[in-house]
């Protein structure tokens, strides 16, 4: 052990410095993969619902998005809209329910109509429950889900929003130990 003087003068003993020990790491790097095992599911608001609504996403993989990809390939020439199709296809395949954010609190929108009732999800249901128009400036054949999603999001002039919604859930599928917000998203 080394001496060395402090604002006394007095020669005090080094403390030695603590170096941390091969079982303690491999124990926290444990217990990170553990939790990047775990962590399944995002709780993301949608945007304009300040908060209220909020959709659980799960991950989803390489495959599944190729299959989008070569799906909205097919059915679109434009570049920007083959991006605002995969990214709708990616939100309601990820979807595993919509919930009302009640003081922190999530509660799924199928409870308010039943105990036993799946979750609502971009479907008809949600359609009903907040009385969305489906059908007005909507092409036909983009299909009701797709419809759903871009009347949820405020429609066609909210595709930014729609292109940013699906941008966080794949910034959170490359990371799952990190919440949505954390260290990812530009901050303003």
């Amino acid at each position: 052990m080394s001496e060395h003087v402090t604002e006394e003068g007095l020669g005090q003993p080094e403390e030695p410095e603590t170096q941390p020990q091969p079982n303690s790491i491999m124990e926290g790097l444990r217990k990170k993969h553990q939790s990047l095992k775990s962590k399944k599911t995002l709780d993301l608001p949608i945007p304009g619902y300040d908060g209220a609504l909020v959709a659980k996403y799960r991950l989803i993989g390489l495959k599944e998005l190729e299959v989008i990809g070569n799906k909205v390939q097919r059915e679109f020439k434009g570049l920007g809209e083959r991006q605002k199709y995969a990214s709708i296809d990616a939100i309601i395949l990820a979807c595993e329910g919509l919930y009302y954010n009640r003081d922190g609190k999530l509660v799924g929108l199928s409870e308010s109509i039943s105990d036993d009732e799946p979750p609502i999800k971009y479907d008809p249901r949600l359609v009903e429950f907040l009385n969305l128009d489906i059908e007005t400036g909507f092409d036909d054949d983009i299909g009701p889900a797709r419809r759903t999603v871009l009347a949820l999001f405020g429609g066609d002039e909210h595709d930014i929003a729609i292109l940013d919604h699906s941008n966080s859930i794949g910034r959170w599928s490359s990371d799952t130990s990190k919440q949505v917000g954390e260290a990812f998203l530009v901050e303003s």
